[in-house]
């Protein structure tokens, strides 16, 4: 499981462009 949460659906945590997440979430790049 990613360490980081996010509020949209889940998916694996790789990068900021991994999916439909907020970037400052994802790593914030």
């Amino acid at each position: 499981m990613p360490t980081t949460t996010t509020t949209g659906p889940t998916r694996p945590h790789r990068g900021p462009r991994c999916g439909p997440v907020t970037r400052t979430e994802a790593g914030g790049e």
